[in-house]
């Protein structure tokens, strides 16, 4: 019993004294695949295992042509129900837009997870003389760290 309890005091002091420990472990969650459609709806993605300060980040190819590209985020309590555009804590939409020629590449905007409910996608809609790639992703610490 006695070597149980000084194994267990030396692996708890070697954890303490050699573990690292990120408290902002931020996690990549994909809302839309990169596409070139004219209007694409994203992937319903289950948003619950998330927690805390998130940013919502869309990445646009460049456009050398007049262009217009609009990413809204949205939310909903089940996957088939009514969406609901995500807003940031001073009750903004959280809509971003880029117009071309353009080469500003990646926007983001922050949100507070718990103002979301469990499901989030990404709509895209795109207008002018070309379309952009576009894509979008959720960045955000689990619950479970």
């Amino acid at each position: 019993m006695k070597k149980i309890l000084i194994f267990a005091l030396a692996v708890i002091v070697a954890h303490s004294a050699f573990a690292q420990s990120d408290a902002n472990q931020m996690k990549y969650l994909q809302l839309l695949a990169p596409t070139a459609s004219l209007s694409t709806t994203g992937t319903v993605t289950d948003v619950s295992a998330y927690k805390g300060n998130a940013a919502l980040a869309v990445q646009f190819s460049s456009s050398a042509i007049a262009s217009t590209a609009t990413v809204t985020f949205a939310h909903a309590s089940a996957t088939t129900g009514t969406w609901y555009t995500v807003t940031n804590t001073a009750g903004t939409a959280c809509i971003i837009t880029q117009t071309g020629p353009a080469t500003n590449p990646v926007q983001t905007v922050s949100i507070d997870l718990a103002r979301c409910k469990k499901y989030m996608r990404a709509v895209v809609l795109q207008s002018g003389e070309d379309t952009n790639t576009v894509s979008a992703l959720m960045i955000a610490p689990m619950k479970s760290e």
